[in-house]
């Protein structure tokens, strides 16, 4: 089943990569990944962005399902989107894990996953905006 992937929202494609890759940049500069819902959403969708347009799915394996699982329990559940959308989050992930899973066994995959990740993409953004990380915890104060 293909979908219309179109990238519905206030920002354009490029606009919406633009800013996954600010929020991406914020997350790794801090000293740890917490494990809040907010850091890992953005940890896993970078690792399944990263493992598909840098490095061509060779390293694909169960972990990045986990990293898909993790985006549809967040993203195809949450009321913030509505039944299209959920149908085209669902559609996307179910797309590149069949990619992922195609290069595993056979070396390659014919599929245009790119419409789906950007896709995702913009929905792991939008879920951020709706949904900003805790502030930071501040330690106790140390005075020498």
């Amino acid at each position: 089943m293909l979908l219309r992937m179109e990238i519905e929202g206030p920002l354009s494609t490029e606009e919406y990569n633009a800013e996954f890759r600010r929020l991406t940049d914020i997350l790794f500069h801090k000293f740890t990944i917490e494990e809040t819902t907010y850091d890992l959403m953005l940890e896993s969708m970078n690792a399944i962005e990263n493992e598909m347009n840098r490095n061509g799915g060779a390293n694909w394996d169960s972990s990045y399902d986990e990293h898909l699982d993790h985006l549809r329990e967040h993203l195809a559940t949450h009321s913030q989107f509505n039944a299209a959308q959920v149908q085209q989050i669902n559609w996307s992930l179910d797309e590149i894990a069949v990619c992922g899973r195609e290069i595993k066994e056979q070396g390659e995959s014919w599929r245009h996953i790119e419409p789906a990740i950007d896709y995702l993409i913009a929905r792991v953004v939008d879920w951020c905006k709706a949904h900003p990380p805790p502030p930071p915890q501040e330690g106790p104060v140390i005075r020498y």
